[in-house]
């Protein structure tokens, strides 16, 4: 939008008046106008008095009118490039022991982790760049087979309406189509202001991880190649829609039944909101895909479809969704997401009473086999719950009570669950509390399964700020009976656990410790009894200079597992220590006169 040449130089003198004002002024009431037919601008204040100032005709040199320019910041200040790193180096001392110890989730012996990610931003002229670059070290086979690998490589070009992204690249046509992340490239372009569409290329490949392109023996994997195109319009304030085309072509397979698809998706997506509150959105695709099932078949040719239409109300106190989908059996999506083979509709409520209690309700359809009748399985999936903020009148006090069903019918078996849920929290003076029940059915036709779960669960906390010191004592419970009526077996599970957090807020100083015990006694399998204990500290030291946002830390914990088969018990102790080191680079300061 475009500012008259006067009003704004009349703002300008304005404010250099205001700004000589004595302090004992600044309260004075003034009033700005513009002499009819001049350009004299008079300015008076509750006292009379009254300055006139005559205005330039000539625009002020960097002004809108000058510039001839829609959108203007001037004089904000940024850098014209910033520069990131973030550090994390971890070593870990585990000691694992006893006949089981196959079984634990450690690495026995020293084992080193570090993490390092750069981030970076700037621009030149009117090219703005960004990148990020991510990588990891570590001997710790739990972590990575790998003792180097690269986790994140980006970058991004943007001139004008063009963009250009390249590595990591996360572009999203639609659901069907392209909602997954590829390694290669992508370019966007994007008018908003000329009405053009937006247009965006896209082409790498699916691989899990960047060392997958070097083909390395512990990471090779089916070459996934992607390439595609998205052309989305706004045609009317109202109504925007979106068409893709998407192409993926499988090689290198890594073992001789595993299955190699070229496959291609066209599809349309839509949004259209006809009134305020109302949002209708939806896709139908198309593919078309060509399998090789395995080394010596022949290979086949297949054509799927699927169609998604989803309408959401939000005015006043309700939100209502409902959604219909239907999956044809041989519809393929390799970087989409899609079940196959599958119809559903969904109705979603949600009613906000007042501000203290919301009702939510919910009804999920669905049923599989759409082209065999005889075979498929229709299950139904209601639910409701009520949060309630306030209970008793009490500040601190929310209650929710939820309710669920799941139902399944068809192909010769029924079965009927259920769940239910009452969660409390409150505070009772310096005591914080949080109080869940829960109990579950599962019952399957003709005595296949039935099985009662009921669980409790309860937690106690408080914070105690003692002069520098600020002490958090916690204890956790929790119990799980479940009766199997079938087998009339019983399997009862406890846990409990106390701890401390001592905080020194004005050192930056934060530690926790925590010591409990898991019993399970089966009765259909092994009993066991967990014991464990854990430390940790945190603190970000002052005297470190331009590395002051670092973090130092010390974790360590004892795991003891003792089963009623002796082969399989084990213990575990670890230590970790770990150092997080920040580090910000501003190069160069620059006025902006753009947004």
């Amino acid at each position: 939008m475009r500012v008259d040449s006067s009003l704004y130089k009349a703002i300008l003198i304005f404010l250099l008046i205001v700004g000589q004002l004595q302090v004992t002024s600044l309260a004075e009431e003034l009033k700005v106008s513009k002499v009819k037919n001049s350009n004299i601008i008079e300015i008076k204040d509750i006292k009379g008095g009254v300055q006139k100032i005559e205005t330039i005709d000539k625009p002020l040199p960097g002004s809108i009118s000058a510039l001839d320019e829609s959108k203007v910041l001037k004089g904000k200040i940024e850098n014209q490039a910033e520069f990131h790193v973030l550090n994390e180096i971890q070593l870990n001392i585990n000691d694992v022991t006893g006949p089981g110890k196959a079984s634990s989730s450690l690495s026995d012996g020293v084992k080193y982790l570090e993490n390092i990610n750069f981030y970076g931003k700037g621009n030149a002229n009117k090219l703005d760049y960004n990148f990020n670059l991510g990588g990891r070290f570590t001997n710790d086979d739990m972590v990575d087979n790998r003792s180097m690998s690269f986790t994140t490589l980006q970058g991004r070009l943007k001139y004008k309406d063009h963009i250009l992204n390249a590595g990591d690249v996360f572009e999203s046509f639609s659901q069907y189509s392209l909602s997954s992340s590829l390694k290669g490239t992508s370019y966007k372009f994007n008018n908003s202001a000329d009405n053009l569409p937006d247009v965006t290329l896209v082409y790498g490949y699916a691989y899990p991880r960047w060392e997958s392109f070097v083909r390395l023996a512990d990471t090779r994997a089916v070459q996934r190649m992607g390439y595609g195109v998205n052309v989305r319009h706004d045609i009317t304030p109202t109504l925007t829609t979106g068409l893709s085309f998407l192409r993926t072509q499988d090689a290198e397979r890594q073992y001789s039944s595993e299955r190699l698809y070229d496959n291609n998706i066209y599809s349309m997506d839509y949004e259209y909101k006809p009134i305020p509150g109302l949002t209708v959105r939806g896709e139908s695709a198309f593919s078309h895909a060509d399998q090789d099932p395995e080394e010596g078949l022949k290979n086949f040719s297949y054509f799927g479809h699927a169609h998604r239409i989803e309408a959401i109300g939000d005015g006043g106190p309700s939100r209502v969704n409902l959604e219909y989908e239907r999956v044809s059996p041989k519809f393929e999506t390799l970087l989409g997401a899609a079940s196959q083979d599958r119809q559903k509709a969904r109705a979603k409520w949600r009613y906000k009473y007042n501000k203290n209690i919301t009702f939510n309700s919910g009804l999920l359809w669905y049923m599989n086999n759409l082209s065999n009748a005889d075979r498929s399985v229709q299950s139904y999936r209601p639910e409701f719950d009520v949060n309630i903020r306030r209970l008793f009148n009490r500040r601190y006090s929310q209650a929710n009570v939820s309710l669920k069903f799941d139902k399944k019918s068809g192909y010769g078996s029924r079965n009927f669950d259920y769940f239910t849920n009452f969660n409390y929290r409150d505070r009772f003076g310096f005591l914080e509390t949080d109080n869940s029940f829960g109990f579950t059915s599962f019952n399957t036709n003709k005595n296949r399964r039935e099985a009662y779960d009921y669980n409790y669960r309860t937690s106690l906390g408080s914070r105690h700020s003692l002069g520098m010191f600020v002490i958090k004592p916690s204890v956790n419970a929790g119990t799980n009976f479940i009766d199997d009526e079938i087998t009339n077996k019983i399997d009862k599970i406890v846990e409990y656990s106390a701890g401390l957090g001592l905080d020194i807020p004005k050192h930056k100083i934060t530690s926790n410790f925590r010591f409990g015990q898991n019993l399970l006694d089966s009765g259909t399998g092994d009993n066991s009894n967990k014991i464990f204990s854990s430390i940790s500290l945190y603190y970000k030291p002052s005297f470190l200079g331009m590395f002051n946002s670092s973090t130092i830390y010390v974790r360590a914990s004892v795991n003891d597992f003792n089963f009623q088969t002796r082969t399989r018990n084990f213990a575990e102790k670890s230590i970790s220590m770990g150092l997080n080191i920040p580090v910000d680079l501003f190069i160069g300061k620059k006025k902006v006169d753009r947004i």
